[in-house]
């Protein structure tokens, strides 16, 4: 078995990289491969090896309080599964995008799970456990009205197992383990999705540099770009997502890539299209999310219709004036976000109210009395908050005209329903290729570039729905405030959906916020929204992990130490949360197999024993980051129940041997 040095919290295999200077890598090979680019571990350097040749010098597996990773923001589905299918010995990771989110302290829209298992044994010990897919198989577990995604290391694609069959059997002293990690993480799509993460242990394993890529906020495909997205066209949408969620610097490889191979979304189905840019748009990230779409020109393909119109907006030079699309989808990204998403007719029913008012610019009083119509869902209340409302918005000129007077109910009313009618015709736009083209005549807009819809005639016909005025549309006459139910939001629920399209309109007519057309169109990355909180915070922990192999204790301890006074909101650890367990158990990172038992996350009872006991013995000084020291005590039997009353009684002993305990401690 391969070695692994330690290094506080942190190991990584040595063997190898003697193994790699002396060229017996070579033995290593994938049959029947060529020259390729792989990277190397440092920064987004390149380091040219033959097709097939991996390096696991560049493996690392780091402790998740080192990332910053808080384990209550984990699902409790997800424990729940992750527990059971470890209690009956199979291994189990979190995987793919809610690690990636999990490290940048955003909130995952969802929890995937890899195993050991396969999927009928996964099958077998869930109850209400469903397995789907034909190319990718995968168990759906229902679990607490949460859904969990768990997939096997077994699975595997026929088609890319074909194209890439790799002869490992000659590769000795990784483990199985490893092994099985490192191929599951290559068949994915992007680095920043290829961590895993054992919430058990606090480790996270990285194959493809993905804490790097996390880190700098850049967007790597794990593969050759060029290969990946003509692999899996559908990439090239993930990718823009994900960039645009995150607000991530894509690769100048990988935008070339997605460039040439815009056109191949053509050939996904609609309901992948569908499923796709529902990710984009109901998650809160719409506004970035279009503006990618349209800087790859993908926007022309998906939504032709706005891609023309943004810009003739751009080409007129009217940059400096509020574009009311992009107002509309800045005030529903406001309302939405990864935990509370919304359902696809939110969002389609705004495209096509959009669509309606650019073929047919409406008056002022109409537009408002149709918005508070959606809102209240009581005609005689809608009818007087327009008259109060109708002398304003005269900034979205030309899809909205400037108020032209009063105008009594009943002539109002039949205006209103005439502009439904046109909002309704709008949706046929979105189903029907014949009903885009006409609109894009109708409104003198060029369409020589190829398009394709994705709205279904079922999902056109509910958005409908939520138009149709002449049913009982009112919402729940309990419900009096604004107050978004983001369940039935979720579920698509009508009177719900209708309620916050209608407060997004009217919110939009009341304060809008100047989206400026300039924007549409930003030149550099540098324009897009990076959080840079996230990258200085792992600038800070890859930079000291990097530095060295042996590292620096005296620089870490100073490191906790500025952390703490620094007023930094990011804790190490579990301690921010003075209610969590004062103990977690896991194995000794000496060794993988080692059952040794460690204690993390000391509370503040227990430090306030252990610096009693230093007093009493007059061993030194207590340093101010204890919080952080991680203690190892053999438990010769003892249980931790037992061992946290003794803590809280004070009674504790340590260590009998004070000179091992002072050094441990001192070194720590």
């Amino acid at each position: 078995m391969i070695n692994f040095r330690k290094h506080r919290r942190f190991w990584f295999p040595t063997a190898y990289d003697l193994l790699f200077k002396k060229q017996v890598l070579k033995k290593h090979t994938m049959a029947g491969k060529t020259d390729a680019v792989c990277r190397s571990s440092v920064g987004d350097s390149n380091c040219t090896l033959p097709k097939g040749y991996f390096d696991p010098s560049t493996w690392k597996i780091m402790n998740s309080r080192y990332l910053g990773i808080d384990n209550s923001q984990i699902d409790i589905a997800a424990l729940i599964v992750l527990k059971v299918l470890k209690s009956k010995g199979f291994g189990a990771y979190l995987v793919g995008g809610c690690v990636r989110d999990l490290i940048l302290h955003k909130t995952p829209k969802d929890f995937d799970i890899v195993t050991t298992a396969d999927l009928r044994q996964i099958k077998k010990h869930f109850h209400k456990a469903i397995i789907v897919g034909r190319r990718f198989p995968i168990c759906l577990v229902h679990l607490k009205n949460s859904c969990i995604e768990v997939s096997s290391f077994e699975t595997k694609n026929k088609k890319t197992e074909a194209s890439q069959t790799t002869s490992l059997q000659s590769v000795k002293g990784l483990g199985d383990e490893n092994l099985a990690r490192w191929r599951n993480c290559m068949r994915r799509d992007f680095t920043i999705n290829g961590l895993f993460y054992d919430p058990t242990t606090n480790k996270v394993y990285d194959y493809v540099n993905g804490i790097r890529d996390t880190k700098h906020l850049t967007l790597h495909t794990v593969m050759p770009a060029e290969k990946s997205f003509k692999e899996d066209c559908a990439r090239i949408l993930r990718g823009i997502r994900i960039a645009a969620r995150l607000g991530l610097k894509i690769s100048s490889k990988t935008k070339t890539a997605m460039q040439n191979h815009a056109q191949s979304i053509m050939s996904l189905p609609t309901e992948r299209l569908i499923l796709e840019m529902n990710y984009m748009f109901a998650y809160g990230a719409a506004v970035p999310s279009i503006c990618l779409l349209q800087r790859f020109k993908l926007l022309n393909i998906l939504l032709p219709f706005h891609a023309v119109y943004l810009r003739q907006i751009v080409e007129a030079q009217t940059t400096k004036r509020s574009t009311l699309l992009m107002n509309l989808l800045s005030k529903m990204d406001a309302i939405l976000s990864a935990n509370q998403p919304s359902n696809c007719q939110l969002w389609i029913g705004l495209l096509a109210f959009h669509m309606a008012l650019v073929q047919y610019p409406q008056d002022s009083f109409v537009v408002w009395a149709f918005s508070f119509i959606l809102f209240h869902g009581k005609l005689k209340m809608a009818i007087k908050s327009a008259k109060e409302k109708a002398k304003s918005c005269s900034q979205f000129l030309p899809e909205i005209s400037c108020f032209s007077g009063n105008k009594s109910d009943e002539i109002l009313i039949e205006e209103v329903s005439h502009f439904v009618s046109l909002v309704k015709s709008s949706i046929t736009c979105l189903m029907n290729e014949d009903a885009l083209s006409k609109a894009l005549e109708t409104c003198h807009m060029s369409s020589s570039f190829s398009c394709k819809v994705f709205v279904s005639k079922n999902m056109g016909r509910q958005v409908a729905e939520l138009f149709d005025l002449d049913s009982k549309y009112c919402r729940n006459s309990h419900i009096e405030s604004d107050v978004i139910d983001y369940n039935l939001l979720k579920k698509g629920e009508s009177n719900e959906t209708r309620f916050v399209l209608g407060k997004i309109i009217i919110d939009v007519l009341n304060d809008p916020d100047i989206e400026e057309s300039s924007h549409i169109f930003p030149e550099t990355e540098n324009q897009m929204k990076n959080d840079q909180k996230s990258s200085h915070i792992f600038s800070e922990v890859l930079n000291r992990s990097d530095a060295s192999g042996s590292g620096n204790k005296e620089e870490q301890k100073k490191h906790f130490k500025q952390r703490e006074n620094g007023g930094n909101n990011m804790v190490l650890g579990s301690v921010q949360n003075k209610h969590r367990e004062i103990f977690e158990e896991g194995k000794d990172e000496t060794s993988i197999s080692s059952k040794k038992k460690r204690i993390f996350s000391l509370h503040d009872n227990f430090k306030q024993v252990v610096e009693t006991k230093f007093k009493r013995r007059k061993e030194g000084k207590i340093k101010q980051d204890i919080t952080d020291i991680q203690l190892d005590i053999q438990m010769d039997g003892k249980t931790e129940t037992n061992l946290r009353k003794k803590i809280e009684q004070e009674n504790c002993e340590v260590s009998r041997d004070k000179k091992s305990l002072s050094k441990l401690f001192m070194s720590r």
